[in-house]
């Protein structure tokens, strides 16, 4: 399966996981680049205030997305949600994805609405949805469920 993963990260974390889960699955692997800065105190206090208002800008990606069988999009979960950039990169290839999967990364277990949100931006259901702690992530732990998302997916 011709698979690419394409993430957004803030601190690293779904940036971590994304890596692991392209090598594990031999695949092509693409940041989403946010237009605006959520780095340092202002940035991280806007990363956190940002699902609420939930317009950003992103970068388009170099990648071909609809020469890809499955895209896997990775996002942090923000404020119970996804990410506003993953959100825009959703909007902006709603059409041009043929099947997506979901990956998130948050300090619980559960991305509240990851998935709802995923769907309403995309367009379409993904057809499966992982998520990890980022406390998982920081002491490798989440190797063994990485592994057994890869192999559900495909």
């Amino acid at each position: 399966m011709n698979a690419l993963v394409v993430y957004f990260t803030r601190t690293g974390n779904t940036k971590a996981l994304a890596e692991a889960l392209a090598k594990e699955m031999d695949c092509d692997i693409e940041e989403i680049v946010d237009n605006k800065k959520r780095t340092g105190v202002i940035g991280s206090a806007g990363a956190y205030l940002a699902p609420i208002n939930k317009k950003t800008t992103i970068k388009k990606v170099k990648a071909k997305v609809s020469d890809y069988d499955l895209v896997i999009i990775g996002t942090p979960v923000w404020w119970y949600t996804n990410s506003p950039a993953t959100n825009e990169f959703m909007k902006m290839y709603k059409g041009k994805i043929k099947k997506a999967a979901l990956f998130y990364t948050c300090d619980v277990d559960k991305g509240v609405n990851s998935e709802r949100d995923f769907k309403k931006d995309l367009g379409k259901k993904a057809t499966i949805t992982y998520g990890f702690t980022s406390g998982a992530i920081k002491n490798g732990s989440f190797k063994k469920k990485m592994k057994k998302f890869a192999k559900e997916v495909q």
